[in-house]
């Protein structure tokens, strides 16, 4: 909207023009600081920088996360966790994943690509971190720079766990996604669920903090989500509002993943960390 400040919203195309706070992308030349939106029509919360530009991408070569020594401590806390997506996965595909093709976007150190192996699917992976593709290409996987250039309208099973809110451009991506895709493939996402805590924070008349936005582009309501998988020719299947087998260091964190589940039988509001959403291309 010309005048008004804001961006728009990457799940519904609204304007968001709620200004929520500040983030940091912290770099070695020093910082580079973005403004956090809210999306009054949908919830989503999205931050301005352009996660494409190169200079903020050598963020993401350097961020704990992708750092070749913590690979050992992610396995550890990750493992159960993929294993419980890729159990779901194989439940509402309806058949047994061998002889499937999957699509693994945000690979980081190749642990579902690995999963998906020993369960004799054929995978390949996304990754933008160069050192990361290199060390799961030396283990005899395929790697891509992008989705596009992923093996075209053959995958049964595409995942994007903890990645998808990093697409600058989610709803280009998602096209991306369903024309890669067989017509009866299934999508796994999993979205960080932190819109809610960033309203009652708002509430209270606080900003959004950098310590717990992060580095992520976009937090993804339910409403969100929906909108923008609708928009781009996929049908929601379900939600899991569930991080089963996710592991956290953290003893508060750690607390909260195991009781997030049974919180949210009782209260109104989806509180769980994550959401693992399941959909389909629509027929």
């Amino acid at each position: 909207m010309e005048g008004q400040a804001g961006v728009v919203c990457g799940a519904c195309q609204c304007w968001a023009s709620g200004r929520a706070g500040e983030v940091d992308f912290l770099l070695p030349q020093g910082g580079i600081k973005a403004t956090v939106w809210r999306c009054a029509y949908c919830g989503t919360y999205i931050q301005d920088a352009n996660l494409d530009d190169s200079v903020i991408r050598h963020h993401f070569d350097i961020a704990s996360y992708t750092a070749p020594a913590m690979e050992a401590n992610w396995r550890k806390l990750r493992t159960d966790f993929f294993k419980w997506i890729i159990k779901v996965s194989r439940h509402h595909l309806g058949r047994s994943l061998s002889g499937c093709r999957a699509l693994d976007i945000g690979i980081a150190y190749g642990i579902m690509m690995e999963l998906l192996r020993e369960e004799g699917v054929e995978a390949e992976g996304v990754e933008i971190v160069a050192e990361l593709q290199a060390a799961v290409r030396r283990r005899g996987f395929i790697v891509h720079d992008r989705i596009e250039d992923a093996s075209d309208h053959r995958q049964d099973l595409v995942f994007a766990i903890d990645s998808f809110y990093y697409l600058n451009d989610p709803g280009r991506s998602l096209t991306a996604i369903r024309n890669l895709m067989a017509p009866d493939g299934l999508l796994a996402m999993r979205l960080a669920n932190r819109a809610w805590y960033f309203d009652l924070i708002r509430r209270l008349g606080q900003e959004v903090a950098a310590k717990r936005f992060g580095d992520l582009k976009f937090f993804y309501t339910e409403r969100g989500a929906r909108l923008l998988l609708a928009r781009t020719g996929f049908q929601v299947e379900r939600i899991y509002w569930s991080d089963r087998g996710r592991h956290d260091p953290r003893l508060l964190e750690s607390i909260f993943y195991k009781l997030a589940p049974l919180a949210n039988y009782i209260s109104p509001v989806r509180i769980s960390p994550g959401m693992l959403v399941i959909a389909r291309p629509a027929a």
